[in-house]
């Protein structure tokens, strides 16, 4: 346990922890048995003294509940190594990681039309009844739409896409690179 002494309103620190876990899997694909290490970190913020022992108790209670928590379920993406299948409680996470940029352009197109909305506001004369600037009204139904158009051309291609049907050698060589045979 790492506890790092922060003072923020009172006395508060953080303290963080790290466990490691063997995934046992059975291929869904061919039947191969493998395990993986899975890794977990988290950090915690407690009240009282890191001095304590009482604080550092609440600390590593609640490193070691998170862990707890996290590790039960962990799933790590490591595709078997015999058949270079991914199993299916992976392909999400697989998933994820594709057309990620798209997810990026959403998030930062409904920032630009939060921020656009709110310097039309702040700049109009309230006293004089101006209307929004044009600027800002284009702005404010362009970034959303382009957002949404983003986030939901990232969902299309992410629901279609099947790992399984990437290159299998490339699967295979990252299964034998991340697991270990049972």
């Amino acid at each position: 346990m790492i506890i790092i002494p922060l003072f923020i309103g009172g006395r508060i620190f953080k303290a963080s922890g790290e466990a490691s876990t063997e995934v046992d899997v059975k291929c869904e694909e061919c039947g191969f048995r493998y395990y993986y290490e899975a890794t977990r970190s988290v950090e915690v913020y407690v009240r009282g003294s890191a001095d304590s022992r009482e604080g550092q108790k609440r600390a590593q209670k609640q490193i070691d509940e998170k862990l707890d928590t996290l590790l039960k379920n962990a799933v790590d993406i490591v595709p078997c190594p015999k058949c270079g299948h991914y199993q299916k409680n992976m392909v999400p996470l697989v998933r994820w990681t594709y057309y990620r940029f798209l997810v990026w352009i959403a998030v930062g197109c409904l920032i630009a039309a939060a921020a656009s909305y709110l310097g039309a506001i702040l700049t109009m004369d309230h006293a004089q009844h101006e209307p929004m600037p044009t600027w800002s009204k284009y702005a404010f139904i362009i970034f959303p739409t382009v957002g949404v158009l983003a986030f939901g051309a990232w969902w299309g291609l992410t629901s279609m896409a099947d790992p399984n049907k990437e290159d299998k050698k490339a699967r295979i060589k990252l299964g034998r690179k991340n697991a270990q045979k049972r």
